[in-house]
């Protein structure tokens, strides 16, 4: 007869590290031995419990189901965020093996005793539906997509054991598949087209893991490993197979690939049986945002940056305009998405991307009139003499005092700059600064008098540059109707054979 095991607890590392874990139970000590996969090492043990069987944990780690083997037959459920029993679900008699289903919806549970498989909601933390399988069921487990439930059946240890797969949908078997002897541990690849199964044996049988071809429902392959293989589970890559063998304290790795054993970790003889399926699958999903200011004003610059979280760092960024960077900085001409895609350790990819606006104003244009500069409209201006700015030289106009080349920065209302094209002032007319010209009242509201020394051609404009009125005047004296002028800020012109001079006044 197949010796007993009393103990399987295996605990399920989530939200810790993204790194995967074994946890292998011993029966015999009450410890759990932690083992880092990547380098398929003992890391750490654990204290245990020495009460129960089968255990899985749910897809979101919120909670563990752990199989009581008792004649009376329970299943605890445990809640991971406090550790502590938050229901005692009766099942069938000597409950051994459980699984949940991916989506967390239902737990299958097989009572030995009662050759039977209990269905149970997780929501309600009812039995649904009991399943009728082979002699002595022991391990189960789901297809990842759900559709299909496998259970080994040891016979009681007589002769070969048998896989009965059952229809999660309909809750019946719709086949039984032979394999070695005392079929324990049953874990399902990642996709879902095979099926390991740990036989623990009996009287010399035994001591390996069949491979099923789901598809045809046929064994393919049959590994040996050590002695009284228990527990079973895949890598979540799929790529190795673990093995606690009971009976001689080791850990079996196998290389899915090749079907052959890559690895034995010895872990004392303390009889290892971790069943169920004990590799943390947890990794907190890869995912990328984007960050960086979404407007730009065009000939400025911004940093666009692109985070990861979750998946297996290191992480490599490749940006759509070929930066390998997590932030760089850029200067769009015009409006241009950016994308950037985030590659993990284990080749896990993700994407995002960002549209930077530009916001583009119209380069202000500086226009002479007599011995002033007029720049077009904006909200704030800077007049610059040879690139170097003019103090006190804010306003929409201006007189140059001396030769040189002038530019004039202006900013717009919705928070942009621009700086015109530059202007060449090669000479100062000096009778225009000091050619004798008296504009009043000032402010106006129906009409405005203009002084001048001289025979003139008097324009008014207003502060956009545009001619408004103009006058040909023989008088030193010229009175002008403005009453139908908005109001606003007006420049007067004055033209004369000896030069110009320009007047500013306000019109109520």
């Amino acid at each position: 007869m197949k010796k007993l095991i009393l103990l399987s607890l295996i605990a399920l590392n989530a939200m810790v590290t993204n790194a995967q874990t074994a946890y292998i139970t011993s029966s015999c000590d009450n410890t759990v031995f932690v083992i880092d996969v990547a380098v398929d090492i003992v890391s750490d043990t654990i204290i245990g419990s020495s009460t129960s069987y089968g255990i899985s944990v749910s897809p979101d780690g919120s909670k563990i189901y752990v199989a009581n083997y008792t004649a009376s037959g329970t299943l605890s459920v445990i809640n991971t965020a406090t550790n502590t029993v938050s229901a005692t679900i009766t099942v069938g008699s000597e409950p051994y093996g459980v699984s949940v289903s991916p989506d967390g919806s239902k737990v299958y549970v097989t009572n030995q005793f009662a050759n039977s498989v209990s269905v149970i909601n997780t929501a309600t933390n009812i039995v649904t539906a009991t399943i009728a399988v082979g002699s002595f069921p022991n391990g189960i487990s789901v297809s990842p997509d759900g559709s299909k439930v496998y259970v080994g059946n040891c016979n009681n240890g007589h002769g070969n054991g048998t896989i009965s797969v059952i229809n999660s949908t309909t809750n019946t078997v719709t086949a039984t598949i032979a394999v070695d002897s005392i079929p324990e541990g049953i874990s399902v690849s990642p996709d879902g087209s095979k099926v390991y199964v740990a036989n623990c044996g009996n009287n010399g049988s035994g001591n390996t893991v069949s491979v099923i071809n789901t598809a045809t429902n046929t064994v393919t392959a049959t590994i040996p490993v050590g002695a009284g293989p228990h527990g079973i589970s895949l890598s979540p890559d799929g790529s190795k197979v673990y093995v606690a063998n009971n009976w001689d304290g080791t850990v079996s790795v196998i290389n899915t690939a090749a079907n052959t054993v890559s690895a034995t970790i010895a872990v004392g003889s303390n009889c290892p049986i971790a069943f169920g399926n004990f590799i943390s699958t947890y990794i907190q999903h890869l995912s990328i945002y984007t960050r960086s200011n979404a407007v730009i004003c065009k000939g400025s610059d911004t940093t666009i940056c692109g985070y990861a979280t979750g998946g297996a760092p290191p992480y490599q960024y490749l940006w759509s305009n070929s930066s390998t960077s997590s932030c760089q900085t850029v200067s769009p001409v015009n409006t241009t998405n950016y994308s950037v895609t985030v590659t993990d350790a284990n080749s896990g990819t993700a994407t995002s991307s960002l549209t930077i606006t530009v916001d583009s104003v119209a380069k202000p244009v500086i226009t002479p009139s007599g011995s002033m500069l007029f720049s077009t409209a904006g909200i704030s201006y800077q007049w610059n003499l040879n690139g170097n700015p003019i103090s006190g030289a804010t306003g929409q106009f201006y007189s140059p005092l001396t030769p040189g080349n002038y530019s004039v920065t202006v900013n717009y209302s919705n928070g942009c700059s621009a700086t015109s094209d530059t202007y060449i002032v090669t000479g100062i007319n000096e009778l225009s600064n000091s050619l004798y010209i008296s504009v009043y009242p000032n402010p106006a509201n129906d009409n405005l008098t203009i002084e001048s020394s001289q025979n003139a051609l008097i324009d008014i404009t207003n502060i956009q540059g545009q001619l408004i009125k103009s006058i040909a005047t023989n008088s030193n004296k010229t009175n002008v109707d403005v009453s139908a002028l908005p109001s606003g800020v007006y420049f007067v012109e004055v033209k004369t054979e000896k030069g110009v001079a320009v007047r500013k006044f306000v019109k109520e």
